[in-house]
C-alpha cells in the first residue's frame, strides 16, 4: 500500500490527509504539543470542513490513518513527507519559527534520504534557504525538498484539493519532480515544474491577484452606488470575458480580511522595503480594501444619527460560509466598533451557535435566528448561508423593531422586501427605498 507522512494537525494538514485517504494512501499524521491530535483520535476536527470527519471515521476503523503526538520512528518506512503546518501570521507576513522547528524535528527523525514536500505558506526564498541549512550536515543522505503551494478555501477545501485547476511543483531536480508528480497526478491534470523560489512566488502572485480584483470591484462599488448602477449583472457578464474568467473575484460584496491574501501582501510589501523599493501599488490595494470593509458602518451612519441603545443584529459570524473559524470575522470587527458607539450587538450563525446564548468579545451569540433579530433596530446579513436565504419578509417584519436590512452578501432578492416597505440595501447598488 502507498504510504505518506503528514506533519501538522490543523486545517491544511487534515484536508491533505483526507484527500490522500480518498486516493487509497496509508496516512501517518504527526504533530507535537498539539491538542488537535487528541481531537482527531476522538473523531473531532480542529476546524470544521465538510466531508472530512466522515473520511476520517471510515479510515480510522480500517486503520489506514493514525494521528500521533510524537514523531518517534513513525516516518521510518515512509519516503515522502508533507509539511502542512499552518503558519503564524504577523504584521509583516509570517513567523517562520514553528516551520523551521518542524523541519528540524522531521530531519532528525529520518537518517535516510527522503522527499519533503512543503505546502505550508512560505515567503519567497525560504525553501531554498532551509534546504541549504538542513542539508549542509546530512552529506550523502540529503532531503529532497519540494514546494507545492495549496490554493484551498475554507469550507470547500476537500473539493479544492481533489479537483485542482493546476498544480505547481517547485523543486531543484527532475527526480524530485517525478516523485511529486506521481502523487499529485491523482488531483490535477495540469502540473507545472519550476524552481523552489518560483513556486513560492507563484503562490504570492495568485493571492495578490485575487486581492487586487477584490479591491478593484470595491473601488467601482463607490461609483455604482453614487450613480444607482447595479454591479451584479455587470460582474456576472464580465466573468464570461476570457481575460477575466468565470471564477474571478469581481462580484460586489465585502472585502478580504485577515487571511492568506493579507499575509502575502504583507510579505511582498516587506520584501520591497528590504530591497529599497516602495510598495505603492500594494499600499493602494490594502488602503482601498480597508476603507471598503467599513461600508456597513457608513450605510448605518446614513440611517442612524445616534447609535446609543440600538440593538443591531448580524446573521453570519464565521470567516467563510462553511467553516467554524471566526478568525478574520468582519462581523466581530464591525460589531466591536458599534459597541463602542453604544449599540447592543447580537449575532447568529448555524455553525457556531449553541443551545444557549454565549458571548464572543462581549457580542451576544444567539441560540436562534429569532432570538438574534427580535426587536432589532437593524439586521445585517454578513455571510451567504442557506438558512438566511429562506427567511421571508413576512416573518422578519413581525420580529424586527425597524424594517431595516443590509444584505452584505447580495444573495437575497429585495423585491419582496420593497413590497413590504422595508429599507433594504446591498453592496454595489443604491437602494431607491427611503426610510418611512
Amino acid at each position: 500500500m502507498k504510504k505518506i507522512g503528514i506533519f501538522g494537525s490543523w486545517h491544511l494538514a487534515t484536508v491533505i490527509a483526507g484527500c490522500m485517504l480518498k486516493q487509497n494512501y496509508d496516512v501517518t499524521l504527526v504533530d507535537y504539543e498539539s491538542e488537535n491530535i487528541n481531537k482527531l483520535n476522538n473523531n473531532k476536527l480542529p476546524i470544521y470542513e465538510p466531508y472530512l470527519i466522515e473520511i476520517f471515521k471510515q479510515n480510522l476503523k480500517k486503520k489506514k490513518i493514525r494521528f500521533l503526538n510524537n514523531i518517534g520512528n513513525s516516518f521510518e518506512r515512509i519516503d515522502t513527507i508533507i509539511l502542512a503546518k499552518d503558519v503564524t501570521k504577523t504584521k509583516t507576513g509570517v513567523d517562520l519559527s514553528e516551520i523551521k522547528k518542524s523541519i528540524k524535528i522531521i530531519s532528525k527523525s529520518k537518517q535516510k534520504s527522503f522527499t519533503l514536500i512543503i505546502s505550508s505558506q512560505l515567503p519567497v526564498g525560504t525553501s531554498k534557504e532551509i534546504e541549504k541549512s538542513i542539508n549542509y550536515s546530512r552529506k550523502n543522505k540529503l532531503i529532497h525538498f519540494a514546494y507545492i503551494p495549496e490554493f484551498l478555501r475554507l469550507g470547500t477545501a476537500v473539493d479544492d484539493f481533489t479537483y485542482q485547476d493546476y498544480t505547481i511543483i517547485g523543486c531543484e531536480n527532475s527526480e524530485t519532480f517525478k516523485k511529486c508528480k506521481s502523487i499529485y497526478k491523482h488531483f490535477s491534470k495540469n502540473i507545472f515544474e519550476m524552481k523552489l523560489s518560483e513556486a513560492e512566488m507563484a503562490k504570492h502572485i495568485a493571492n495578490i491577484y485575487v486581492a487586487t480584483s477584490v479591491s478593484l470591484i470595491a473601488e467601482m462599488t463607490k461609483v455604482a452606488e453614487k450613480m444607482n448602477i447595479n454591479l451584479l449583472p455587470v460582474s456576472k457578464a464580465l466573468r464570461y470575458d476570457k481575460r477575466i474568467g468565470k471564477k474571478s473575484y469581481i462580484l460586489p460584496g465585502l472585502g478580504f480580511t485577515g487571511g492568506n491574501l493579507e499575509r502575502d501582501i504583507n510579505v511582498i510589501k516587506n520584501l520591497l522595503k528590504e530591497n529599497g523599493e516602495k510598495p505603492i501599488f500594494l499600499n493602494a490595494v490594502t488602503k482601498t480594501n480597508d476603507y471598503h470593509n467599513n461600508i456597513i458602518l457608513r450605510k448605518l451612519e446614513k440611517i442612524f444619527k445616534n447609535f446609543n441603545n440600538l440593538k443591531i443584529s448580524f446573521l453570519g459570524i464565521t470567516y467563510k460560509s462553511f467553516t467554524t473559524t471566526t478568525v478574520g470575522s468582519l462581523t466581530l470587527k464591525i460589531g466591536k466598533q458599534l459597541q463602542l458607539r453604544g449599540s447592543e450587538i447580537f449575532a447568529y450563525d448555524p455553525l457556531i451557535s449553541k443551545k444557549h446564548n454565549f458571548k464572543i468579545n462581549k457580542i451576544t451569540i444567539s441560540k436562534s435566528i429569532t432570538d438574534c433579530i427580535n426587536n432589532s433596530d437593524a439586521l445585517i446579513i454578513m455571510i451567504d448561508k442557506p438558512e438566511f436565504k429562506n427567511l421571508s419578509a413576512n416573518f422578519l417584519k413581525t420580529k424586527l423593531r425597524k424594517k431595516i436590512i443590509i444584505d452584505a452578501t447580495n444573495s437575497i432578492n429585495p423585491k419582496n422586501y420593497f413590497k413590504n416597505k422595508f429599507y433594504f440595501t446591498g453592496i454595489g447598488y443604491k437602494t431607491n427605498k427611503k426610510l418611512s
